[in-house]
């Protein structure tokens, strides 16, 4: 099992994955709503099942009260959790953990002596080790794979065991010659010292290693560190070992330092050489020998199909990349996520091969992460360079934190507006520039607050400019999608402007023609490049369902019975498509649609001319579909209460017009509208005493590493 702390993003793919490889459906293009749905039917049949299960929830830093795990509930199941957040230790102080049987087991640190006795060696910092088996681990695979104790050699020791994995890739990188711990952290002068063996070593040491491999020293050193006798082999400057990794041109010395770069979440080799693929050493057999030698030396856990670096020696060997070159490290950065973005773009044939295909949902970096990397990239350098790795970090991104990838968006344009013009005779670049100028009209049209990114109008401006970068005739495949999608976010954000508050109804209709043409031609060209059942064009139909029930409430030219026809056939077409894919309906992707049915047949009850027979017969369709909806979503096992609340909010107005329109039916003789006011007035004076509306208690948001899901009906992506 990789170690790392358990990240929403983390759980929802891996949980997704393991779900859609028990129900045979690997080999196919998974995107993050299909990994969210997943991991929502794991849960769902993990809760039904009878038959024994094991649920591992490793190395979680969540609180108990913001997990909530499937409950076992027949023989045979059992949920693990691994922690060091105290909050676990007493099970009675939380709800989520107080009504499930549960024990909460201790597990004692290692004492000084147990150090001593796993890494056989009287001379170890126990004060820097005990109790940190991360730290312990790596140390005693090292010495064991080597013969190198990263605490010998006369450097001061780590202040602190956070900087411990400083000293040890110091202890593996360092050369001929070199003295000292100098990427342990922490201690005055480092960078100073790192600077100054590099300048001594240009001076005259470079010449003495040369010599060295000239007698066959080198040799020597290689065939020893092979067999795990480094020690014995490269003695240099004052007895000091050379370590396993100190040739910055060596496989493994890239390997590790790309593995510091790339997501944090365990990598297949596959994925690890896509990145790599323009480097010496990025054939996947040499990749995966490389990862194994890592995994000896105790620099990563590699199970053999994932491999991943712990975050405080992905620090470690990043801060020592950056004091070296931060500028060709900037430039070996970006040719990774370059290789990713390639590997993962649909839209380009996939690599020869049985592996599956690679998506950028494999790839799980935290908005904070994504702003450390954008701001190396950004950094100096060659702008088209820049502007290319941008814009592919962004991508990566931007299904899982568009506001993140809008951050790298922002930057390319700015990178792009650096670069002559000429550039934009260039296809990809063409192409690139409308993602980047796309991904920020995204971001504009996903805020329901005013946008920190930019206005409704600036983000219409981008969208249009980044459909005509794609749009000229004669364009290929590739760019007539992007020019699509362009268009759809531009037809988007034109019915977010039909939305504003105190809009003159003739502008406001307006906008929703102008919207409804262009939504239908991006649907028709998208379902025409990418097949009608593709994610694109579902996409595509689901965003003119909702169009069509804003203009049956405003157009004043054709009746509301056309445009909510077209709603239902395009709820129901996506349905099926939906569940078709799924196989389903217990999932927000599909009961979305549902409740979009409600929504159609609740209108309809309103705006369409009827006696109050058929008005009965239409509500009941509503608080049908509404309930069904209502039903799912609140049973869920990712549960969104935003979602929650849309089918309540259908459910109790069909309710009431049904209580009005059933009264008007029976011709109770009552006024109109009585049925209804007579069971508000009742609402309100039951919970006058505030007992529905006092502030709810916190309510465990679901799996940690499981994000809640977003209403397709309110961020449908373009």
């Amino acid at each position: 099992m990789v170690p790392r702390r358990l990240r929403p993003a983390d759980a929802d793919r891996l949980l997704g994955d393991a779900e859609i490889e028990e129900r045979g459906l690997g080999g196919e293009d998974r995107d993050s709503v299909d990994r969210t749905a997943y991991a929502g039917l794991a849960l769902e049949r993990l809760g039904e099942s009878e038959v024994p299960w094991v649920v591992v929830l490793d190395n979680v830093d969540a609180d108990p009260a913001d997990l909530r795990p499937p409950r076992p509930r027949a023989p045979g199941q059992l949920v693990v959790v691994t922690t060091a957040n105290a909050r676990w230790a007493d099970p009675a102080a939380h709800p989520a953990l107080r009504d499930a049987d549960t024990t909460a087991l201790t597990v004692p640190p290692l004492e000084d002596e147990d150090c001593l006795r796993l890494l056989d060696a009287p001379d170890a910092p126990t004060r820097l080790l005990a109790g940190r088996p991360l730290l312990l681990a790596a140390g005693a695979r090292l010495l064991e794979a080597t013969g190198l104790a990263w605490w010998r050699g006369g450097a001061p020791l780590p202040d602190a065991p956070e900087k411990v994995p400083a000293a040890v890739w110091s202890a593996m990188v360092r050369g001929p010659g070199e003295t000292g711990q100098g990427g342990q952290g922490g201690q005055g002068g480092q960078g100073g010292q790192a600077k100054d063996a590099g300048e001594a070593k240009e001076a005259g040491q470079a010449k003495e290693a040369g010599q060295a491999k000239e007698a066959g020293q080198a040799k020597e050193a290689g065939e020893a560190r092979e067999a795990g006798q480094a020690k014995e082999a490269g003695q240099a400057g004052g007895g000091m070992p050379v370590g396993p990794l100190y040739d910055p041109a060596s496989p493994e010395r890239r390997l590790a330092t790309a593995l510091a770069w790339l997501p944090p979440s365990g990598l297949t080799p596959e994925l690890v050489a896509l990145a790599l693929r323009d480097e010496a050493s990025g054939a996947l057999p040499e990749v995966r020998a490389g990862l194994e030698r890592l995994q000896t030396l105790g620099l990563i856990d590699f199970t053999g199909r994932l491999a991943g670096m712990h975050r405080l020696f992905r620090a470690a060997v990043r801060e020592h990349a950056l004091r070296e070159d931060g500028r060709d490290t900037a430039a070996t950065v970006g040719l990774l996520y370059r290789n990713l973005h390639t590997a993962t773009d649909p839209a380009r044939p996939a690599p020869a091969g049985p592996s599956a295909p690679v998506t950028p949902f494999d790839l799980v970096l935290d908005a904070a992460e994504v702003g450390r990397i954008a701001e190396l990239l950004d950094g100096p350098g060659d702008d088209r360079e820049a502007f290319r790795s941008l814009h592919a970090l962004g991508v990566l991104v931007e299904r899982q934190d568009p506001s993140a990838a809008t951050d790298c968006f922002t930057r390319a344009r700015r990178r792009a507006s650096l670069v002559p013009h000429e550039a934009g005779a260039d296809v990809e670049w063409r192409i690139m520039l409308s993602d980047c100028l796309r991904g920020q009209a995204r971001a504009v049209h996903n805020d329901r607050a005013p946008s920190r990114w930019g206005s409704v109008a600036d983000a219409v401006g981008w969208a249009v400019q980044a459909r005509e970068l794609c749009a000229a005739r004669g364009a290929s495949r590739r760019e007539r999608l992007a020019a699509s999608r362009a268009e759809a976010m531009h037809g988007l954000l034109l019915r977010k402007q039909a939305s504003a508050k105190g809009l003159p109804m003739a502008e406001r209709l307006r906008l929703l023609r102008e919207s409804e043409r262009i939504l239908r031609h991006s649907a028709d060209e998208r379902a025409l490049l990418t097949g009608p059942d593709s994610p694109d064009a579902d996409r595509s139909r689901f965003n003119l369902a909702g169009l069509e029930i804003q203009l049956a409430q405003h157009d004043t030219v054709s009746p509301p019975g056309r445009h909510l026809d077209a709603a239902q056939a395009h709820y129901e077409a996506v349905l099926s498509i939906r569940q078709r894919r799924y196989r389903t309906r217990h999932l927000e992707e599909v009961i979305t649609c549902v409740n979009g049915l409600a929504l159609v047949n609740f209108y309809r009850a309103a705006l369409q001319p009827a006696g109050p027979a058929e008005r009965v017969e239409w509500l009941t369709a509503a608080l049908r579909h509404a309930h069904e909806a209502l039903e799912v979503r609140q049973t869920l096992p990712i549960r969104n209460p935003v979602n929650v609340a849309k089918s309540l909010d259908i459910l109790a107005k069909a309710a009431l017009a049904r209580l009005d329109a059933g009264q008007l039916a029976q011709e109770t003789g009552q006024s109109p509208g009585d049925a209804s006011e007579k069971l508000y007035a009742t609402y309100r004076e039951e919970s006058a005493d505030g007992r529905f509306t006092a502030r709810p208690t916190h309510e465990p948001p679901g799996l940690p590493g499981i994000p809640a899901q977003q209403s397709s009906q309110e961020k449908e992506p373009s």
